[in-house]
């Protein structure tokens, strides 16, 4: 028998016994192989999808049936067979054939599945499944086909037609849509619904503006990702708006009614105003501000920068009976951010300068008494804490990173980015520099733990790896990552990596705006990224990592009025060190905030006014000092930012620790001890228990029940601290006092909360009368 196996449409793979027939120039050979084939009346199939060749052919249905079997093979079966219902528009043979039903997974209950919307689930992901889309539906899927990006085939065009056409019964917005366009189009109503609260009239002139407006709660993302198409549009529509206003600060709440918050375009144009009218910047402002932007995930750097231009609370002046918890707190929590705002908007510094003075003050009085201190807030304990990471894990690695001139506010800059790469805070804290705040004292002293009573090391470097070798430990003191990474990768025994920094206080000497510009940026996020491969060479090698960041002094700008301190008898000029590795500077570079004293018997009384005296043996120093008071300097006046004094900002610096892990707090514990007696007061001691390995600040703990909260500056790791209270008389029947208490503190994760519920016992007189207490009770 001879089978022909008609197959127009190219819909099926020929057997691989069968003859194949797919071209004209095929004909006289397949006439022969069947004429052949029946005279021999032999088995043959031959396989014909030409629409030509089957014409030719076609006398061959004429045979009977026992001789030559016709057989059309027919799309319109199989997608009957496929789906249980026979094809309907949009679906033709042709179509089928395109659609390569072969290649879908058949539905689970043929009969009872709609092709059109199974096909394009199948192809195109779910929200193609349902016939009528249920709420919500549009802006998940206007999500969808912004992020869908090749064009869909041309199979599926059809069906998409027919899909939209029916979802357009239930909402009218897929009306809007074009089977070809369908990014396109779906970018344009999401523009139409980001845009919605901008002029009418703009509006209206747009592609976009009489397309029906999207019903959502929210489509921020998707939002997001159809206006970063528009930003040029958006950036003229704001321009002329601006212009045409006179440039009004009035139009800076108009914007921010407006616009939708979701675009980095909007939030420039902005940023924009608010540089023309500063004055109109407030807490208020700044908060619609960050609720308008609030779901843009690019807005963190600008609206930082809008933030640092609101002007802080002003300072209280300190008083002398503070904790020195209180001041240092103070100096990094008030005064850095009233400080750093002063700068940046140029405000008059009178009462910044009065606040400085008297810290100045203050810290030359106490520094002397720290100095041999166990527990103090100079930057010689990072030494210190160095030494005791390695003793408690003798298998870890330090890498510490000392960045000369790093001031607190760029600290907290570099620890976003050490952040980003993956590094937590476990420590900041605000460390003291050495006096005089210079390179050549104080980051010897950083780096050896010791103060600077003698220059035996000239390069801080030596001095560093000398320390180490008399310590004990294993280490490498370098100028670069690269080094110390080279080093670490050795997987030698080297234990400690100490890298020194001198880019940042390079910069700071030049600049005369506060240095947090994209230049000092930039070199802060490659120390981040330099410290996260050192933390990925330390993990593959399987050791804890630590990461150590200090600073040995920051640095002022001194005011416009500052004036120039002509040197006392017996003093000269101070050449202060830079590091050789700094590219292209000289080495030396002569101080403008310190001098050195040759003979401190010679200074006059009148001079000692206008000068800090830092005598050699009180201040454990290499040296007799003198330091101006105030904001003046010595010599040439500096072009940028200078340090060597006792400001603030000069001594103030960040002290880091950083880890792979998270942050882990254990909750503070609480003790009561004591006896409450009825109708007198009570003392009752409380104890508080510090089980973390860091240090937690500023303790407020409210007992209540007529009770005084406490305050308490610093509860220092793995301690416990107890106070001694006066509890007030009570009346009461019960034995015991239920004690509601919460307390709120400071930890480098930012300000913790905790309650909870505690029993006081309650002691009575030996009376069986409840109402013998009623003699202790007023009135």
């Amino acid at each position: 028998m001879i089978t022909i196996l008609a197959d127009r449409h190219g819909y099926t793979q020929p057997p691989p016994d069968a003859r194949s027939a797919v071209d004209i120039t095929d004909y006289v050979a397949v006439r022969q192989r069947i004429r052949s084939a029946l005279d021999q009346d032999s088995e043959l199939t031959v396989y014909v999808s030409d629409p030509v060749l089957l014409l030719w052919l076609s006398d061959l249905q004429q045979y009977p049936s026992r001789a030559v079997c016709w057989r059309a093979i027919d799309p319109n079966e199989d997608f009957g067979a496929f789906f249980g219902t026979a094809p309907s528009a949009p679906f033709t043979p042709e179509l089928i054939v395109a659609l390569h039903l072969d290649a879908l997974p058949r539905p689970p209950q043929p009969g009872a599945t709609d092709p059109i919307s199974w096909i394009l689930a199948e192809r195109l992901g779910e929200l193609w499944r349902y016939t009528t889309p249920p709420p919500e539906h549009a802006p998940r899927w206007l999500a969808w086909a912004c992020e869908y990006a090749a064009p869909p085939d041309e199979a599926l065009l059809p069906l998409i037609a027919a899909q939209l056409d029916r979802w357009a019964a239930a909402n009218p917005i897929y009306r809007a849509l074009r089977p070809r366009h369908l990014r396109e189009d779906a970018s344009k109503l999401l523009a139409r619904f980001a845009l919605q609260r901008y002029d009418k009239h703009w509006r209206e002139s747009q592609s976009w503006g009489q397309l029906p407006l999207l019903e959502a709660n929210d489509q921020s993302s998707a939002c997001i990702s159809a206006l970063r198409d528009l930003h040029g549009l958006i950036a003229a529509y704001w321009r002329k708006r601006f212009a045409e206003s006179n440039q009004s600060a009035g139009m800076i709440a108009i914007a921010l009614d407006q616009m939708s918050g979701l675009s980095d375009t909007e939030l420039s144009e902005l940023h924009t105003m608010l540089e023309r009218h500063p004055a109109q910047l407030d807490a208020t402002l700044l908060a619609a501000i960050r609720w308008r932007f609030g779901k843009l995930p690019t807005a963190g750097e600008t609206l930082r920068d809008i933030a640092a231009r609101v002007a802080p609370a002003e300072p209280a002046l300190p008083t002398r009976d503070w904790t020195t918890g209180q001041w240092l707190r103070w100096a990094s929590h008030e005064y850095m951010p009233y400080f750093t705002w002063i700068i940046r908007a140029g405000q008059a510094r009178d009462h910044q300068q009065a606040c400085a003075e008297r810290f100045s003050d203050w810290l030359y009085d106490q520094y002397p008494a720290w100095l041999n201190a166990e527990h103090s807030p100079l930057l010689l304990s990072q030494y210190r804490h160095m030494r005791a990471l390695l003793n408690e894990q003798p298998d870890a690695r330090v890498v510490w990173l000392v960045v000369d001139g790093l001031t607190w506010w760029q600290g907290a800059i570099l620890r976003e980015a050490c952040e980003s790469q993956g590094l937590h805070a476990q420590a900041h804290a605000a460390g003291v520099a050495m006096l005089p705040s210079i390179t050549s004292v104080s980051k010897r002293a950083i780096v050896t733990g010791l103060p600077t009573i003698d220059l035996t090391q000239p390069i801080i470097a030596e001095a560093a790896r000398t320390q180490l070798q008399r310590s004990g430990i294993n280490g490498h003191v370098s100028y670069s990552f690269a080094e110390a990474l080279h080093v670490l990768q050795q997987a030698d025994e080297t234990r400690c990596f100490i890298v020194l920094f001198n880019m940042i206080d390079v910069l700071a000497h030049q600049t005369p705006t506060l240095t947090d510009n994209a230049g000092i940026r930039g070199y802060l996020d490659e120390l981040a990224r330099g410290l996260g491969r050192m933390r990925d060479a330390c993990l593959q090698q399987g050791r804890p990592f630590h990461a150590l960041i200090g600073s040995d002094h920051g640095s002022t700008l001194l005011p416009s009025g500052a004036t120039s301190l002509p040197l006392p008898q017996a003093t000269q000029e101070i050449d202060d060190t830079w590091e050789p590795e700094t590219p292209n500077r000289e080495t030396h570079k002569p101080s403008t905030r310190a001098v050195v004293v040759t003979d401190p018997t010679r200074i006059a009384a009148a001079d000692r006014a206008h000068w800090y005296m830092l005598d050699r043996d009180r201040y454990q120093l290499d040296r007799h000092y003198l330091t101006p008071r105030g904001y003046k300097y010595v010599g040439r006046r500096p072009s940028g930012w200078t340090h060597g004094g006792l400001t603030p900002e000069e001594v103030i610096v960040p002290l880091m620790h950083l880890t792979p892990e998270q942050f882990d707090l254990q909750p503070l514990m609480i003790e009561l001890s004591g006896t409450l007696r009825v109708g007198q007061p009570s003392q009752i001691t409380v104890g508080l228990v510090n089980p973390n390995r860091f240090p937690i600040d500023t303790v407020t703990l409210d007992l209540g029940a007529g009770t005084i909260p406490l305050h308490i500056d610093r509860v220092e790791s793995s301690a416990r601290c107890d106070l001694v209270i006066e509890f007030p008389a009570i009346a009461s029947a019960l034995s015991e006092l239920p004690i509601k208490w919460r307390m709120r503190y400071d930890t480098v994760a930012g300000t913790q909360t905790q309650d909870g519920r505690l029993l006081l016992p309650i002691r009575r007189l030996q009376a069986e009368d409840m109402g013998f207490d009623d003699f202790f009770v007023d009135g």
